[in-house]
């Protein structure tokens, strides 16, 4: 699935045509990141990560991945809702379902666990792109309910729909969201700060 979204240029305070012009012209002739303005006190950030070839990732909070290196037993209970204690009592017939179902010993428990057992469950919930998704899919960030006028700026709500199966994010292809996204946030009264980062 996957979902656009832009920002009505004037419905606010912030997001005005001028605003936009200056944005604008920063990126044409400063060959620059446009001008991003901050929130006074910001309680988590949300981070433009370059992918390269004019494209970016919204990452919340966190501009790596963090994947967590955990063991078997610590993913089942994690990911699956299956606790099995060290030193409690586990009948046979749970470690045979257990085995059933996702082809773990009890030898296996406490070894670290293959990451593709957990990945998906972790992309689809923990991970910074995820995080990114969940905070920004329900606001009203394009204003469109405020009146006519130009729409500006990209983001890309993408639910599956990648080569890496079942991708949940946020994705945008023009460095002049950033800004825009930036302004609407501050009209809506979020004190989240909106950086543009270069990882290669």
């Amino acid at each position: 699935m996957l979902e656009r979204r832009s920002f009505l240029i004037g419905a606010g305070s912030i997001l005005t045509s001028a605003y936009v012009a200056k944005a604008n012209w920063f990126l044409r002739n400063q060959n620059a990141v446009p001008p991003i303005i901050k929130p006074k006190e910001a309680t988590n950030k949300l981070f433009f990560v370059d992918q390269g070839i004019g494209k970016f990732e919204l990452r919340l909070d966190s501009v790596s991945d963090n994947f967590p290196k955990l063991t078997y037993r610590e993913a089942l209970e994690k990911y699956f809702y299956i606790d099995i204690p060290q030193n409690g009592k586990t009948s046979l017939s749970e470690f045979r379902s257990i085995h059933d179902w996702y082809g773990i010993s009890p030898t296996q428990l406490d070894v670290i666990a293959d990451p593709m057992f957990y990945v998906d469950h972790w992309g689809q919930w923990e991970s910074p792109n995820a995080q990114a998704y969940y905070y920004l899919c329900d606001l009203d960030l394009t204003g469109e309910g405020q009146g006519p006028g130009p729409l500006l700026g990209d983001l890309h709500f993408r639910m599956g729909e990648v080569s890496c199966g079942d991708y949940l994010g946020v994705l945008s292809e023009d460095p002049i969201t950033a800004s825009l996204l930036q302004a609407r946030l501050i009209e809506l009264g979020h004190n989240t700060s909106v950086e543009i980062v270069d990882l290669t």
